[in-house]
This record gives structure tokens, C-alpha cells and sequence, in this order.
């Protein structure tokens, strides 16, 4: 995992991937975070999912590239329709620490509950900085679908 700070060169492949398409750089850094993945019981791998009009406007979802390369060492499913991001919230990049919170508090919906009961998730983000979207959809999948749910990026701020 790649150590992130605002200006250093793991927030500039991190820009790369996030805005500028580099989803096969994308792929190649999940493929090595994934070597590092010994729990062999994930049931499925599910990208963070952005809102439609996120994704049209951006082309793709980078935590998509990055669950594609974590796909192809761990063998296991990806799963894109589990989970939809219900509410279109601006870009979390500027926001205070407690306003990410309050942002992203209830935007995700488990739409296909039985693909996730009881399973364990990889859910799959870009960066982790303040944990607020991440723990969003996986207070989702605990509390009402009482899934085990681990977490994968590229990137940390902690």
C-alpha cells in the first residue's frame, strides 16, 4: 500500500488513476496488493461504487480497475451490482474530516441482499484517507446483511 500525502508521488498516480484513466497502472498496483491478501475465505470482491452521473462523467470507476487486478490473483468474483451509491455527493477531496462524514453517511444501498448475506467482502477503494466512505457501505453490509467485510486500497493517508 502506498503511503499518501497531499503533493507526493503517491498522490500523483493516485490523481492518474482517479481522474485521468490509468486503469491498467490501476490494475498493475491491485495485483500487488493483492499478493499481500492471505485470508482465503473473501467470498467476493465488490468495487466502491460511484453515482451514475459520477461514473458517466468520469468514463469508469477506478476502484472497478483496482478490483479487476485484485480479481486476477485472488480468483475471486467481483461483484458490481451488490451495492448502489444512492446520492450524489460533491468530491470529498476538500471537505473537513467531520463534513466527510456527514456526507456520506447513508449513500449506499445493498440492492442484491442475497449475494451478500452472510459472505465476506473485499470491498475495494482508491485511497483511504478518513475511512468515511468505506465504513458508510460497510456499516451496510455488517448491520443489515451481517457480512464479514475487509477492506483493500492502493493508497493510505493513516
Amino acid at each position: 500500500m502506498l503511503n499518501y500525502q497531499k503533493g507526493n508521488q503517491a498522490s500523483t498516480l493516485m490523481r492518474g488513476i482517479k481522474y485521468h484513466g490509468k486503469t491498467k497502472l490501476a490494475a498493475h498496483l491491485a495485483e500487488q496488493v493483492a499478493r499481500q491478501i492471505t485470508d482465503s475465505s473473501i467470498d467476493a470482491i465488490i468495487p466502491l461504487p460511484l453515482h451514475p452521473k459520477k461514473e458517466r462523467q468520469r468514463g469508469y470507476n477506478q476502484s472497478l480497475a483496482i478490483a479487476k487486478g485484485i480479481m486476477k490473483e485472488l480468483k475471486v468474483p467481483i461483484q458490481t451490482k451488490s451495492i448502489k451509491r444512492t446520492t450524489h455527493n460533491p468530491s470529498q477531496t476538500k471537505v473537513s474530516k467531520f463534513d466527510r462524514w456527514e456526507n456520506v453517511r447513508s449513500i449506499f444501498e445493498v440492492r442484491k441482499p442475497k449475494e451478500v448475506q452472510n459472505k465476506h467482502i473485499l470491498l475495494v477503494d482508491d485511497v483511504l484517507t478518513t475511512g468515511a466512505t468505506l465504513e458508510a457501505c460497510a456499516v451496510q453490509l455488517i448491520e443489515k446483511h451481517q457480512c464479514t467485510v475487509s477492506v483493500a486500497t492502493l493508497a493510505s493517508r493513516i
